[in-house]
């Protein structure tokens, strides 16, 4: 029996071939170019776009195109589409909530849980709170005692203290007085906020979250960048123990994605 030669692999018959790239669409072209055209023209929130006609006539393309880019860059928070003879493609500042519920799109096509975010929420947060002991301003420092003080001349309570809670990441992200940081830190909090409202956290758990988020404060106002690390793994890694124990079917749901 005479055996056949097998075909020899070379290197490059070895490496995988490259991804080959998508094919931008017309609309998302022209959203780029009115995103270029806002940040060109410095156009302030409430400040609007030329009319759709002039729009069309600039840009060379259909109706229907650029709706459809306008639909794109309102699903991001960029714009808001008006009616009327006074409205139109109206500049919006995207805002955390904005970035959280798209985020939240890649999270629920890729399957991650409430789990996975949580637990990269423990590796993240510590490190933005280390950073922010480091960078905070006076003026930062004042915003995080803000967080604290009796509210309208009257003894704080437990409500207050949730409400501090919630407020004290954006502080924080804030004080880092990083654009990317702030934008990541709102996005976490308001897929928590959005998604999680299922977890009913004891009056016990909650007072002790408020006790530690204090001296959590008083750590970024000293400059202790590690104790404010440590007091925020702490803490997060406390209220997981919380949710495993408690919630455990929530936290192995996937993120899902909405409007």
């Amino acid at each position: 029996m005479v055996e056949t030669e097998r075909p020899r692999r070379t290197m490059s018959s070895a490496r995988p071939s490259a991804p080959v790239p998508r094919l931008q669409k017309k609309s998302e072209l022209v959203a780029r170019q009115l995103i270029e055209r806002i940040i060109a023209e410095d156009l302030d929130q409430g400040e609007r776009l030329e009319h759709e006609g002039e729009l069309i006539e600039q840009l060379g393309v259909s109706r229907a195109t650029l709706r459809e880019a306008f639909r794109l860059l309102e699903i991001a928070g960029i714009l808001e589409m008006r009616p009327g003879r006074d409205g139109g493609a109206i500049v919006q500042h995207p805002s955390g909530d904005d970035f959280g519920r798209m985020v939240t799109l890649f999270f629920q096509i890729t399957r991650v849980t409430y789990r996975d975010l949580l637990k990269a929420t423990i590796v993240i947060q510590p490190a933005i709170y280390a950073h922010a002991a480091q960078t905070a301003t006076d003026e930062d420092k004042e915003r995080l005692r803000a967080l604290w003080r009796e509210r309208n001349g009257r003894p704080r309570n437990d409500d207050d203290d949730v409400e501090s809670l919630l407020g004290l990441s954006q502080v924080v992200a804030d004080a880092s007085h990083n654009p990317v940081i702030t934008l990541i830190v709102s996005a976490i909090a308001a897929v928590f906020l959005r998604h999680m409202d299922q977890m009913l956290v004891g009056v016990p758990q909650r007072r002790e979250g408020a006790r530690v988020a204090r001296l959590i404060v008083e750590a970024i106002e000293s400059g202790d960048a590690e104790r404010a690390a440590r007091l925020t793994r702490a803490n997060l890694e406390g209220w997981a123990d919380i949710a495993e124990r408690e919630y455990p079917h929530i936290l192995d749901s996937v993120v899902r994605w909405d409007h």
